[in-house]
């Protein structure tokens, strides 16, 4: 049988380039998909971040021992090196290294099992003998010289189930050639016969070993016991193995069903062609986007960013839409407009224009695919506060062919001009609300076009889920055996709050979600005061059900208490207030300048949840402990419309009561420079 020739040279840190393709590739799956990834559980991602640390750390060592020891070369005395015969290997290092002790491990090893647990049959350590030299005055190793002996009574590489290995071993560096073995003639055996490996001490193969558990415990004992251990590590490591692989498998296993049905659209797409082919219409394919020149039927919609702060306005829409003939026409149910902050004055909020847009969103920009024209309705958010529409229509032209993938979505367009009261110098704005249920329109044109797949199938993360409102698409993705940590889930009862998610919210909170979970970048900001402020009423039932605190406190960075019932407030968010003050919801805080939720309301001018705190026990007329002793009414009377001042007033708001400085609320409107009306309502004709 004819063998290849033995290694003849190799280099330390022979995997140094394997090790560096494996650190990258796993690092950019651990850092780009795992490490973002909101639904993973944080131990299982700690888990994969110090695994990529330390194949970094072994990759640099590598690259180290590559670059110190460089190459060595190999000549055998004898190639094959031949059993029970004594052969001397010499080594040639291209790089002079110090003179330390040196050594040769030989090791042969077989694929074959029941031999021992990791296939190692026998291994022996040689003491080498180096020739040193002198090199800029140092002593220095540049040639090894090593006389080993492989037992004769083991099998040799020229039967293909074994291997040869010898590791030259100095300078705290390692080299490792393959090498060719072949069985010892009988003339070299027996001239040999008294050179035996490991100096006169005798041999013992696996065999001896095994023998020798019949009659006596010795070495062979030993050996039998370590090849058990070494069996029971091995079944270890292959169960860990095999415990981290299924978690991979199953999500792949779970996406079987989406699988099939991509391939069975693909089949019908295959089909289509045909029949194109014999004159009859087809939509089209999947690959250009979908058809978006039919009818659909009707569906709702959401577009908000009422619960982001937005840069200068929120807006909320809820609406019915529907497809006909290439158009999107959008009945608006309720359109909400406010300021994100206080305006300052008249000239600082003026909406323009309100329309509606299609994008494709990319890299922190978007792509404008169609618009709407502006509603005609334009409002002064600086004399009205808080404006809603409850009619009219948005009439969008689609592309011909809607893009299937990507993320597209419906956005709304608020179109803003203000004056600075300081340089007078007009400016326009816009903002660009585009949470809720942005997955809507493509799966009514998937539904009409007969598209087997769902566009939320495409989503790979719960917190995608989540916010395109995918409510079964959630359920599938929290289905796996990967457990989701309780940040997670809180994070994810957060997000569907603020994408008005509410079918989504009973799964979470079954799975573990606290019903007061806070927003980890406003923590004084809870799950139920979220839901409240976005008049989310089955959701404030579900939590408050699920043990919400209804008086739940937490002190914002400009030192306010914050609660559930003020966040509605700030929204002015009617409904959930009467919910929230019948569940038990507190009028009294323990805010350091002394403000009640009377004094928020005001502030707001939340005029339409007026009346269920006066109904509840609000006073009006209520003064702060500290900051000038100035009534809720005051308060009004510095940032409300008018329409908030005269609800006051018609719950039995004071004029005449004063501050710690003399001023009533006729000197309040004058010093605040209010309107006309304003001033002629509190002060008199």
């Amino acid at each position: 049988m004819s063998l290849k020739p033995s290694q003849r040279s190799t280099r330390a840190g022979s995997g140094a380039g394997f090790l560096t393709l494996f650190t990258l590739i796993w690092n950019a799956m651990v850092w780009g998909l795992l490490v973002p990834d909101q639904g993973a559980p944080v131990w299982f991602k700690a888990v994969f971040v110090v695994a990529g640390a330390l194949v970094a750390w072994a990759t640099i060592v590598s690259w180290r021992d590559r670059l110190r020891g460089g190459g060595v070369s190999l000549r055998l005395e004898e190639d094959p090196v031949p059993h029970g015969v004594p052969t001397t290997a010499y080594f040639t290092l291209r790089k002079p290294l110090a003179l330390q002790i040196w050594t040769l491990d030989v090791v042969l090893d077989t694929a074959k099992g029941p031999q021992s647990g990791f296939g190692r049959v026998w291994e022996g350590s040689f003491p080498a003998t180096t020739v040193p030299s002198v090199v800029a005055g140092e002593i220095v190793v540049q040639d090894v010289k090593v006389e080993f002996n492989l037992p004769a009574d083991l099998p040799s590489t020229q039967d293909k189930d074994f291997r040869a290995t010898l590791v030259l071993k100095g300078d705290d560096l390692s080299w490792q050639f393959d090498f060719q073995t072949r069985p010892g003639t009988a003339t070299e055996l027996t001239f040999h016969s008294d050179e035996r490996a490991w100096g006169s001490a005798p041999i013992e193969s696996p065999r001896e070993a095994a023998d020798a558990q019949s009659g006596q415990l010795g070495r062979g004992g030993r050996l039998a016991r370590l090849v058990w251990v070494r069996r029971g590590v091995q079944l270890l490591t292959w169960g860990v193995f095999a415990w981290f692989a299924w978690d991979f498998v199953q999500p792949v296993l779970r996406e079987v069903p989406a699988i099939s049905r991509f391939v069975t659209e693909i089949w019908s797409q295959g089909r289509a062609e045909k029949s194109k082919v014999l004159g009859h219409t087809v939509r089209t394919p999947a690959g250009e986007g979908l058809n978006a020149e039919g009818d659909t039927s009707a569906f709702p919609i959401t577009i908000s960013n009422w619960l982001i702060d937005d840069w200068r306005y929120r807006a909320h829409l809820e609406g019915t839409a529907q497809v006909q003939q290439g158009t999107l026409r959008v009945r608006i149910d309720r359109l909400q407009l406010m300021p994100v902050n206080a305006c300052k004055g008249p000239d600082d909020c003026q909406i323009t224009g309100v329309g509606l847009l299609l994008s494709q969103d990319a890299g922190g920009s978007f792509h404008t695919l169609s618009q709407s024209e502006n509603l005609p309705w334009t409002v002064n958010l600086g004399e009205v506060g808080r404006a809603v529409l409850r009619n009219g229509e948005f009439v969008l032209p689609l592309p011909k062919a809607v893009p299937a993938t990507g993320d597209v979505r419906l956005k709304l367009v608020v179109q803003a001009a203000r004056k600075d009261p300081e340089t007078g110098k007009a400016s326009a704005s816009w903002v660009y609300p585009s949470h809720g249920n942005h997955l809507a329109l493509q799966a009514a044109l998937m539904e009409a076009g007969q598209t087997l797949a769902e566009p939320c199938d495409q989503l790979l993360t719960a917190q995608a889920a989540v916010q395109a409102s995918c409510h079964a698409r959630l359920a599938v993705l929290m289905g796996g055996s990967m457990p989701f940590s309780q940040q997670a889930l809180d994070g994810l009862l957060i997000e569907a709050i603020l994408h008005f998610n509410a079918e989504s919210v009973p799964l979470l909170l079954e799975a573990g979600a606290s019903a007061n979970a806070t927003q980890s970048s406003r923590p004084s900001h809870s799950a139920l005061g979220l839901a409240a402020a976005g008049n989310q009423m089955e959701t404030v039932r579900l939590l408050v059900a699920a043990g919400a605190d209804v008086n739940h406190q937490a002190e914002n960075d400009q030192q306010q208490i914050v609660t559930p019932l003020t966040q509605a407030l700030r929204r002015d968010a009617a409904l959930a207030v009467a919910q929230l003050l019948q569940a038990g919801a507190s009028l009294h805080n323990n805010d350091l300048n002394g403000w009640t939720v009377m004094h928020i309301a005001a502030f707001e001018g939340a005029t339409e949840s007026m009346a269920a705190l006066v109904e509840a026990g609000g006073n009006v007329n209520q003064k702060t402990a500290a900051y000038r002793q100035q009534t809720a009414f005051h308060t009004a009377l510095q940032f409300a419309p008018l329409a908030t001042i005269e609800t006051m007033l018609s719950a039995g708001a004071d004029t005449r009561i004063a501050d710690d400085q003399g001023e009533n609320a006729c000197g309040w409107a004058k010093f605040f420079h209010r309107s006309a009306p304003i001033q002629a309502l509190v002060c008199g004709a």
